[in-house]
C-alpha cells in the first residue's frame, strides 16, 4: 500500500515543482560554489593555478556524479528516484555549513605552517574530498530530474536545463550585487541551505518529514531575515580560520599578554580582508596573504624616500595601491600640491579608518589628498590630469588579472599621463642569483616597460625596483646626486637618512649592471593584456615554494609550440573522419550494420562534440571576461554580471535547441552541426573582434563583449540540448543521455579551464588560443558528421 502511494504521489506531481525545483538547485549550487571558492582561496593563498584547481575539481566531481547516477536510473523505480532526489537536496543543505568549517580548519588539520603555501596535490586532494558532497549530489541531480520528468515530456532536458541555469544566473547577481553586502557568510549558507530545503519539500508527500523540512526552512529563514542572530557562530568560526593559519595562538595560549586577537574582519566583492593584532603592531590579510603591517615605519619610510629621491620636488602624485596607512602620511610630508591614492576595493580603508589604523591627517593634509574607490586602469584612461610621479604598488601578479598591472598597455595608460619630466615607479619580487622563473619576470615586465618608456632603471637585490620616464625625466642612480636630492629636501625623519644613498646595495653600479646584462639576455616576451606572460612566470616561482614540483610539467610547457598542438589536432581529425567513414559504409557486414553496435560507435563522437564545445565555451568566456579587463578594468564590479549574460545565453540556447527536440532526427543533426561551425567561426574571428574593441569607444567595447559573451552561453546551451536529442536516438534513455552530455560537458569545461586558463593563455595569448580553439572546434565538426555518417550507416 505503502509502495503505490508513492507512486501515485510520484505521478501528481505538477510539471512546475520540478522547473521550481531545478531552478533552486541552480541557485544553490551557485551560492554555493562562491562561498566554498572564496573560502578555499583563503586558505589556499590562492593564485591561477589554485583557482582554476578548484574549479575543475568541481566540474569534474559534477560529471562523475552524472555518470555514477546513470546506473542508477534503470535500477530504480520512480518513487525511489524520486526519494533520491529528495535526499540529494538534503544533503546539499546539511553539507554546504559543514564545508565552510572544514575549509576553515583545514590548514590546521594539514598541518601547514604560518605563511607557507600549501603543495599542490595536498591542495587538490583536500579540495576534492570537502567539496565531493555537494559537487556528487549535484551531479546526480539533474539526470535524475531529467529521468523523472521526461516520463512524460521529451522536451525536459531543454526546460530544465535552462531554468537550472536561470536559476544559476540569478544566484551570482545576487551575490555580486546584494549578499555580499547585507549577509555574512555563514548568514548566506543558511539563505542556501534554505533552498534546498524549500526543494526537497517540494517533492514529498504530505507527512512528517516534509513537515519536519518546512519547520526547519522556517528556522533558517528567521535566522536570515535577522543576521545578527549568527554573529556570535561567525566570529568564533572566523577565528577558527585564523587559528588555523596561525596567526591567533591557541585557546590556552589566547588570554596571555599581547596574544594575537582578531581585530576585524570582513567579505568584500574583491577579497576577503581582516586585522589582527599581535604584539603592538597590526596586520592586514587579504584572502589569507599579508598586505600590510603597522605601525612599521622603518618600511615605509625607506620605500617611499627611495622613490621620492628621483624628484623631490614633485607636485603631484598618484599611488596605486599600497598600504594607505604608512605611505600616505610619508608622501605627504612633501610639499606636494595634490595626491591621489587609487584603492578599488573601499571596504579596506573603512576597515582601516574603523580601528583607527589610518591617522588623523592634518586639514592642510587632506586638502591635498583624494582618496578615489576605482580600478588604476579605469582611472588612467579616463581622467585628464597629469602627475608628476605614478607609483603602482600593486600586489605581485600572481593572477593574470593581477598582472595587468605590469602590462604593457598599463604602462602606456600611465604614461599618457605622466608630464614631460615625469616618472613611473613599480617593482616586482626577483632573487640574488636571478634564478630561470624570477629573472624570467622580471624580463617579461622589463621589455613591458621598456616598450614604452626610453629611460628605464632597474635595482639589484630580492626585488627589482623600476624607474621608468622619458628622456627629460630627472632618473638617476648616482649616489651623490641622490644624496644631495634627498638632503635638499629638509625632511625631519626618524629612521631614514639621506646618507643611506651613499652604500645603497640595491643601486650598486657593478650589481645593477649586471642585473641589466641578465633581463637582456633572457629570451622571453613583453608582459601585455593579450599574452600576459608574468602571470606564468609567477606559477613557476608559486610551485617552487609551494613544493609542489610542477617545474618540470610547466616548463615542458613553456617549451611547447601552438604548430605542435595544431598538428596533433590535425591528425586527431583525420582519424575521426576515416572513423566516420568507416562507420557509415553501407558495404560492411550485417553485424556491423546492428542498430546496437551503431549506436555504440555514435555515443563517443557527441561525447566529444559536447566535450569539445564545454572546453571551447569556458575557454571563450575566460577569454572575454580577460579582454574586458584589459580594456576597461572594472572587472570585480562587472563579473557576477558577465557571469549571470552567459548563464542568460545558456538559457536561452536551450530553449531555442529544445524547439528541435521532438523534431526529424535529421533537422538535429544539421543544427548541431551548424552550431559546431558558429562556434568555430566565433573563436578564429574572436581575436580580431577584441583587437577592434581595444579602438573603440568604451561603450561600444562592453557592449560588444556582453553580446559575444551571450553568443557564447546561447551556442553551449543550444549545441548541449541537441546533443541530447541525437544521444536518445542512439538508445540511451533522457536520463541516462543527459547524464553523458552533462559529464562531457563538465569535463571539458575543467580541461579549459586548467589548461587554457592556467597554461595556454598566459603563455601563447588570446590569438593563439582562440586559433586553437577554432582548430579544435574544426576537428569537433569533422567528428559531428562522422558520427552523422555513422547514423545514416545504422538506417
Amino acid at each position: 500500500m505503502k509502495s503505490t502511494d508513492s507512486i501515485d504521489h510520484q505521478a501528481s506531481i505538477k510539471p512546475w515543482r520540478y522547473l521550481v525545483l531545478m531552478g533552486g538547485a541552480g541557485l544553490h549550487m551557485m551560492l554555493a560554489q562562491i562561498l566554498l571558492i572564496r573560502e578555499l582561496l583563503v586558505a589556499f593563498y590562492g593564485n591561477e593555478l589554485t583557482l582554476s584547481a578548484m574549479l575543475s575539481a568541481w566540474l569534474i566531481i559534477i560529471g562523475l556524479g552524472s555518470l555514477t547516477v546513470q546506473l542508477l536510473l534503470r535500477r530504480l523505480s520512480p518513487a525511489a528516484l524520486l526519494r533520491l532526489v529528495a535526499l540529494l537536496l538534503l544533503l546539499l543543505a546539511v553539507a554546504l555549513p559543514l564545508q565552510v568549517w572544514c575549509i576553515r580548519s583545514l590548514r590546521a588539520l594539514l598541518q601547514v605552517p604560518y605563511g607557507e603555501y600549501v603543495a599542490f596535490d595536498a591542495m587538490l586532494l583536500s579540495s576534492a574530498l570537502i567539496l565531493l558532497p555537494t559537487c556528487l549530489s549535484m551531479g546526480m541531480l539533474f539526470p535524475a530530474v531529467c529521468h523523472l520528468r521526461g516520463l512524460g515530456d521529451p522536451r525536459a532536458v531543454s526546460r530544465l536545463y535552462a531554468v537550472e541555469a536561470l536559476g544559476s544566473m540569478l544566484g551570482g547577481g545576487l551575490f555580486t550585487f546584494l549578499l555580499i553586502f547585507w549577509l555574512t557568510p555563514l548568514t548566506t549558507v543558511a539563505l542556501a541551505s534554505l533552498i534546498a530545503l524549500g526543494a526537497a519539500a517540494l517533492l514529498l508527500p504530505p507527512g512528517a518529514l516534509r513537515a519536519g523540512l518546512l519547520g526547519l526552512s522556517l528556522f533558517l529563514a528567521a535566522l536570515v531575515s535577522y543576521p545578527p542572530s549568527l554573529a556570535d557562530l561567525e566570529w568564533r568560526s572566523l577565528e577558527t580560520r585564523w587559528r588555523a593559519c596561525g596567526c591567533l595562538p591557541a585557546r590556552t595560549a589566547a588570554a596571555q599578554a599581547d596574544a594575537g586577537r582578531l581585530a576585524a574582519a570582513l567579505d568584500s566583492p574583491y577579497q576577503n580582508l581582516a586585522l589582527i593584532e599581535a604584539q603592538g603592531q597590526t596586520t592586514l590579510y587579504g584572502n589569507g596573504q599579508i598586505m600590510a603591517v603597522f605601525p612599521d615605519p622603518i618600511s615605509a619610510e625607506h620605500k617611499i624616500h627611495f622613490i621620492m629621491a628621483q624628484n623631490p620636488a614633485a607636485a603631484r602624485v598618484l599611488l596605486v595601491g599600497g598600504n594607505p596607512a604608512t605611505e600616505i602620511p610619508e608622501l605627504l610630508k612633501y610639499p606636494l600640491q595634490r595626491l591621489v591614492h587609487l584603492e578599488p576595493d573601499g571596504a579596506l580603508v573603512r576597515l582601516l579608518e574603523r580601528v583607527g589604523a589610518i591617522p588623523p591627517l592634518p586639514a592642510a593634509d587632506r586638502a591635498r589628498l583624494e582618496l578615489c574607490n576605482t580600478d588604476g586602469l579605469r582611472f588612467l584612461k579616463t581622467t585628464e590630469e597629469t602627475f608628476d610621479i605614478i607609483i603602482i604598488a600593486a600586489p605581485a601578479p600572481t593572477t593574470i588579472a593581477l598582472s595587468r598591472f605590469y602590462t604593457r598597455e598599463f604602462y602606456q595608460a600611465a604614461q599618457q599621463r605622466l608630464t614631460a619630466t615625469g616618472f613611473l615607479y613599480t617593482a616586482v619580487e626577483a632573487s640574488e642569483q636571478l634564478l630561470d622563473a624570477a629573472a624570467s619576470l622580471s624580463a617579461s615586465v622589463a621589455g613591458a616597460l621598456q616598450a614604452v618608456f626610453p629611460r628605464v632603471l632597474v635595482t639589484s637585490g630580492t626585488q627589482h625596483q623600476y624607474f621608468a620616464g622619458g628622456q627629460q625625466s630627472p632618473l638617476t642612480f648616482e649616489r651623490q646626486i641622490l644624496f644631495q636630492r634627498s638632503r635638499a629636501a629638509g625632511l625631519a625623519q626618524r629612521y631614514f637618512r639621506p646618507e643611506y644613498f651613499l652604500n645603497a646595495d640595491e643601486i650598486d653600479p657593478a650589481k645593477t649592471h649586471y642585473v641589466r646584462q641578465r633581463l637582456a639576455a633572457i629570451s622571453v616576451p613583453a608582459n601585455t593584456m593579450l599574452r600576459p606572460v608574468a602571470a606564468f612566470y609567477h606559477l613557476l616561482l608559486w610551485s617552487r615554494f609551494s613544493g609542489s614540483r610542477l617545474e618540470q610539467l610547466l616548463s615542458g610547457a613553456n617549451q611547447m609550440r601552438w604548430m605542435q598542438v595544431g598538428a596533433f589536432l590535425g591528425a586527431g581529425g583525420s582519424l575521426l573522419w576515416l572513423l566516420g567513414a568507416a562507420l557509415g559504409s553501407r558495404r560492411r557486414t550485417d553485424a556491423l550494420l546492428r542498430k546496437k553496435s551503431h549506436g555504440r560507435r555514435v555515443r563517443p563522437l557527441l561525447g566529444f562534440v559536447i566535450l569539445s564545445t564545454g572546453l571551447s565555451g569556458l575557454a571563450l568566456e575566460l577569454v572575454l571576461i580577460f579582454m574586458f579587463q584589459g580594456l576597461l578594468g572594472y572587472i570585480y564590479a562587472r563579473i557576477g554580471l558577465l557571469v549571470a549574460i552567459f548563464m542568460l545565453g545558456l538559457a536561452l540556447g536551450a530553449l531555442l535547441g529544445g524547439r528541435l527536440e521532438t523534431a526529424p532526427e535529421g533537422g538535429a543533426w544539421t543544427a548541431m552541426i551548424g552550431l559546431d561551425l558558429l562556434l568555430l567561426a566565433l573563436a578564429a574571428c574572436m581575436p580580431a573582434i577584441l583587437q577592434g574593441c581595444a579602438a573603440a569607444a568604451d561603450l561600444m567595447s562592453e557592449g560588444t563583449i556582453n553580446l559575444l559573451i551571450l553568443l557564447v552561453g546561447g551556442v553551449v546551451g543550444a549545441q548541449f540540448v541537441l546533443v541530447n536529442r541525437l544521444l536518445r536516438a542512439s538508445r540511451l534513455s533522457l536520463g541516462s543521455a543527459a547524464a553523458l552530455a552533462n559529464a562531457a560537458d563538465l569535463g571539458g569545461a575543467a580541461l579549459g579551464g586548467l589548461v587554457i586558463g592556467v597554461v595556454l593563455l598566459p603563455l601563447w595569448g588570446i590569438w593563439t588560443v582562440c586559433w586553437l580553439l577554432a582548430a579544435l572546434k574544426g576537428i569537433s565538426l569533422v567528428a559531428g558528421l562522422a558520427a552523422r555518417q555513422a547514423a545514416r550507416g545504422r538506417a
